[in-house]
């Protein structure tokens, strides 16, 4: 972590911070003080930025150019606690990068990331589906949820333990609690989810059966819930589903 004062750096400051990089890192900085800046990289160039495990709730409030440094800088900052839909300045976060006129990059970039302010501001949440209130809300990296997402073939508890145990092969990264699962609950609302976002609703379903009635040689597979598949093709195996559907509608 670098310490970098606790006022917003000039543009010729940042950009001699991202030419002359100490040591980068590819995950957010966790629970950053004021005054305390980093370097960030992602891991490839496609990857955006994923700062939300840095455990801040930071607002995106705009951005500026500097075209003489070249460089881009955005602004955050965190929300009220008093008014609605409303930030302060009491803690920021500001982030730089060098600024490019070119739409292909082929390297991913670096990111220089600075907080000002008084951390002690920002209210830490709960989880949304908390029911005590009490235990504050620890979020994951979006590489960790893609993990997860990626090992679709394992049950939640063998995706835990083979990320909990990939990560204790790197000394050098076991400390970076935001780059593995917080629990097999995180696993399994995960895997749920990314199964639910494929399952056609019941007008879904009823919508295919008659477009398949309709334009005859139709083919629509879709899946009803995990365990069973229906692929409709012939105009006999669609009678049935008709009728079933039919009678349920009317009651």
């Amino acid at each position: 972590m670098l310490q970098l004062g606790n006022v917003p750096l000039s543009f010729e400051q940042a950009k001699h911070c991202l030419l002359h990089p100490t040591s980068v890192c590819n995950l957010a900085a966790v629970k950053p003080k004021g005054g305390e800046g980093y370097l960030y990289q992602s891991t490839t160039v496609n990857e955006k930025l994923d700062f939300s495990c840095d455990q801040y709730r930071f607002i995106y409030k705009g951005s500026k150019t500097n075209i003489a440094t070249g460089i881009f800088k955005r602004y955050y900052c965190i929300p009220s606690t008093k008014v609605k839909k409303k930030t302060v300045t009491a803690f920021r976060r500001h982030v730089y990068s060098r600024w490019s006129a070119k739409k292909s990059i082929t390297t991913p970039p670096i990111f220089f990331v600075h907080h000002i302010g008084d951390h002690t501001c920002h209210k830490d949440g709960v989880h949304g589906n908390s029911k005590t209130k009490t235990g504050l809300y620890f979020a994951a990296s979006k590489k960790c949820i893609n993990s997860i997402k990626e090992d679709e073939n394992r049950m939640a508890e063998e995706t835990y333990n083979k990320l909990q145990s990939n990560m204790s092969e790197v000394p050098d990264q076991s400390s970076m609690l935001t780059d593995r699962p917080r629990d097999r609950k995180q696993c399994e609302n995960v895997k749920y989810y990314q199964k639910k976002t494929g399952r056609l609703s019941r007008d879904e379903i009823f919508s295919s059966i008659e477009l398949a009635v309709q334009s005859g040689n139709f083919l629509r597979k879709f899946e009803i819930c995990p365990n069973l598949v229906i692929t409709l093709a012939h105009e006999d195996p669609l009678n049935a589903p008709t009728y079933w559907l039919s009678c349920a509608l009317k009651g």
